[in-house]
């Protein structure tokens, strides 16, 4: 009987094997990243608070306090404004960059003729883009309020 030379693994497949290892690696990597991401960062505002504190007209200002606390700074991809009586009155963009820590602070919009007196809410939506495949969405109700007529 002749014997029969078993060759170990040749070069070629430890240098498979090893490619094999290192992609499962970076695959458990960017697995696991992916899986941080949906808690690391926090979303940015732990508090969120709005209401009207004047008597608005037609015409004038609507005067909104915004109580709030952010834990970091990262400025707001969009913020949309509406006043609500049954159907949405979308605002002329306004975007706040709230600066970090827990802060009481008001904001004046114009609201034009094309606003009718009325009981309306006012909702602010805010989006933060944390990561391309994770936003923050806040959206946050006043009390409802009087928009009366303009003085004559």
């Amino acid at each position: 009987m002749t014997p029969v030379l078993i060759d170990g693994p040749t070069r070629g497949d430890r240098l498979a094997l090893r490619l094999a290892g290192l992609g499962l690696a970076l695959i458990g990597l960017a697995l696991a990243g992916v899986i941080a991401t949906a808690w690391y960062p926090l979303p940015p505002l732990s508090r969120l608070a709005i209401r009207v504190v004047n008597a608005p007209v037609v015409n004038g200002e609507l005067h909104i306090q915004v109580d709030y606390c952010k834990r970091y700074n990262v400025p707001p991809a969009e913020v949309r404004w509406a006043l609500l009586d049954g159907v949405s009155i979308i605002l002329p963009p306004y975007v706040m960059t709230l600066p970090e820590g827990c802060h009481v602070m008001t904001v004046a919009m114009p609201l034009n003729r094309s606003v009718a007196p009325g009981v309306y809410q006012l909702q602010v939506t805010g989006i933060y883009r944390l990561w391309p495949w994770r936003d923050a969405v806040y959206v946050e109700r006043s009390a409802p309020f009087r928009i009366g007529e303009v003085a004559p």
